[in-house]
């Protein structure tokens, strides 16, 4: 699937960044609030590499995000902040 083309490789991923990152914020929405679950969905969407070409798909979770400061755990806080102050970093 990935060619070792740097740039056809990069290319590849942003696709796939299209189409993982709705479906990965979908399950913070649905799974339980303060599951390892949520914890683990918001530590990839931080670590993911999204381009400003892609930064609108993390742009409209802004909103979820800010939900679960009210709702959530500590640990759980710590995700949102790191998550919101990495898409504030992106040129909207």
């Amino acid at each position: 699937m990935f060619i070792l083309v740097k740039d056809k490789f990069y290319f590849n991923i942003q696709c796939v960044l299209q189409v993982y990152v709705p479906q990965v914020l979908e399950l913070i929405e649905i799974s339980p609030v303060n599951s390892d679950l949520q914890l683990s969905a918001l530590r990839l969407l931080t670590n993911l590499s999204v381009t400003d070409k892609h930064q609108h798909l993390l742009k409209e979770s802004i909103t979820l995000l800010l939900s679960l400061l009210v709702v959530s755990s500590e640990a759980l806080q710590v995700g949102v902040f790191s998550c919101v102050s990495r898409i504030s970093c992106l040129k909207l």
